[in-house]
């Protein structure tokens, strides 16, 4: 059995809370790997997310290092089965699709916005020329000369 990488946890204060969750459930899939691979149990995302008490949903998302030596450990053992790879497959396609629709929501919800902009910016500028052509026709009215009339002596 090849030896894993020993994972090394930080110790310093500047790590957040979040790398160190992360370092400790890395170390958990390290160990819990291991452990299959000693038994000679069944290498799949699910063994390993049972063993280590994880979701695979973290596996898939945050530690895909570990994903890739699991496939690479159940490939040695062939072990890796057409149905697990196009589960695995599934999984990152339906993870993609979510991703994109909410990119596609993200960016609609933008677009409205721009377009409410570009309404009002519209309606602002309608309201300006309305503005400028009364000023103008003041302008004019007040530029007219103003007819004097002298008043006739009685």
């Amino acid at each position: 059995m090849p030896a894993l990488p020993d994972l090394k946890m930080q110790s310093d204060a500047s790590a957040t809370p979040q790398a160190r969750r992360r370092a400790r459930t890395e170390a958990r899939l390290r160990e819990a790997l291991a452990r299959l691979q000693h038994d000679g149990s069944r290498l799949t995302v699910a063994e390993l997310a049972r063993e280590a008490r994880v979701s695979r949903n973290a596996i898939y998302a945050n530690h895909g290092a570990i994903l890739a030596e699991l496939r690479r450990a159940a490939t040695r053992q062939g072990v890796v089965s057409k149905a697990e790879s196009d589960a695995d497959c599934a999984w990152d396609r339906r993870r993609l699709i979510a991703e994109l629709k909410s990119q596609q929501q993200r960016l609609a919800t933008e677009n409205a916005a721009l377009l409410k902009r570009a309404l009002d910016a519209e309606a602002s500028a309608a309201r300006l020329d309305r503005r400028i052509t009364q000023l103008s026709r003041e302008l004019d009215e007040m530029r007219r000369p103003i007819p004097l009339r002298l008043k006739e002596a009685t």
